[in-house]
């Protein structure tokens, strides 16, 4: 999934896995990317592992943005009933903005996929 509709582009990639749907992001996420990063999510809550557990790897992001905060706190918090989102986050362009903004308390936050793998 990739957004060509401006300079700044995102890139999604869904793997699918029997425990849970590893969403593997590059890119930017702001404001006119953030709401691919939120159609990805929801995609893999509908059509991913049943109850819906969600990774999203934010390791190849090189910017985050407030616009993507929002989407990553507005889907942990409207989740269906059942599913589980984690992120995984750890550079200081993606991990800063959540532990400043206090985001880190709400998200399942882990610095690897495989820590993530063993939270599901």
């Amino acid at each position: 999934m990739t957004d060509n509709s401006s300079e700044t582009r995102i890139h999604i990639v869904a793997d699918a896995r029997d425990k849970a749907t590893v969403l593997r992001v590059s890119g930017e996420i702001d404001v006119l990317t953030a709401p691919v990063l939120r159609e990805a999510i929801e995609t893999a809550w509908r059509e991913g592992a049943q109850p819906p557990a969600t990774i999203v790897d934010l390791t190849a992001v090189t910017f985050l943005a407030s616009a993507g905060l929002a989407v990553l706190a507005g889907c942990s918090r409207s989740a269906p009933e059942g599913a589980r989102l984690w992120v995984v986050a750890d550079k200081p362009a993606t991990s800063r903005p959540i532990t400043v903004t206090g985001l880190s308390e709400l998200l399942n936050l882990c610095s690897t996929v495989d820590e993530a793998f063993e939270a599901v």
